[in-house]
């Protein structure tokens, strides 16, 4: 560990080159020039500075060279993490452990391995898909605070994130068929005491790019946010990290009011919001929450 606290781009580029450097001279040799095969046996070093050669061999990928000036690519090493690293910076000009998660993939682990942290993407790599109980309690692990309250979605009022699962709906991952899996939950359970209980409900469904696109929204805090709220997104982003390593296909379906046309009606009172996707052995299992807007 080399970095104690959440570093700006700046300093973790240069913190990051310093490595980087060490490793491309010692492999350029005595002609002070890197070759592909140079690069590519930087791997083969029984140390930390092994896990810089991808970004050597990408280097000459990318640009269709066969060798590169070592003093040339270092500089070029150093642009790349400054840039990276702005990229995903968030309050403050920082790249904290949340923010760091989104790094590309040939230098995530590297930064993790300056602050002395395991790469959350190398552990989904490694880890067995869960499922049953044990996804259960993935899940529910995952959407723990620090002190021990579960997780809950901001909205005019706030509800838990909490696990669920059931048997596949005969015809598949659908709007309908998620609602009626978990109807009697959401009757009984989140919807019960709303006045207007009796109405009738209907669900929709989002695509996976949109479906996507709110899950890292969930786990990605504005600009200025307090702690409270970094905590919520730190806890989203390990939500969202035990759903797309356990589950394929993973969506969101929003359960609410019926408009007059039978569709979903829009800012009327309380919904209920899944985060869910298809197991190995063919259930369905994510987490639910509600969600007030008017």
């Amino acid at each position: 560990m080399t970095i104690k606290s959440a570093p700006t781009p700046k300093a973790f580029a240069n913190e990051w080159t310093k490595g980087f450097a060490v490793a491309v001279r010692d492999a350029a040799g005595k002609d002070g020039r890197l070759s592909k095969n140079e690069a590519a046996k930087i791997a083969e070093h029984g140390d930390a500075l092994a896990r810089y050669a991808d970004n050597a061999v990408n280097y000459l990928a990318s640009t269709g060279q066969k060798s590169v000036s070592a003093e040339k690519l270092i500089g070029k090493g150093h642009n790349y993490a400054y840039a990276v690293g702005a990229k995903v910076a968030g309050p403050g000009n920082r790249i904290s452990l949340l923010e760091a998660r989104s790094l590309p993939d040939d230098i995530r682990p590297d930064f993790f391995a300056l602050r002395g942290k395991e790469d959350p993407g190398a552990i989904a790599a490694v880890a067995d898909k869960l499922t049953g109980t044990k996804l259960a309690s993935a899940l529910e692990g995952a959407a723990t605070m620090g002190d021990g309250t579960v997780l809950t979605y901001m909205s005019e009022a706030d509800y838990p994130v909490l696990p669920v699962s059931a048997n596949l709906p005969a015809g598949g991952l659908t709007a309908d068929g998620v609602f009626k899996a978990f109807e009697d939950e959401l009757l009984d359970g989140l919807f019960e005491d709303v006045d207007n209980v009796d109405v009738e409900l209907a669900a929709e469904m989002y695509d996976a790019s949109e479906s996507s696109d709110i899950l890292k929204d969930l786990a990605s805090p504005y600009d200025g946010a307090d702690d409270y709220v970094l905590d919520l997104a730190a806890g989203f982003s390990r939500v969202k990290d035990v759903l797309e390593h356990n589950l394929s296909d993973v969506r969101v379906v929003k359960v609410g009011p019926q408009a007059a046309d039978g569709s979903l009606a829009t800012d009327n009172g309380l919904y209920a919001y899944f985060l869910v996707g298809k197991t190995d052995d063919g259930k369905l299992a994510g987490v639910m929450y509600g969600a007030v807007e008017t």
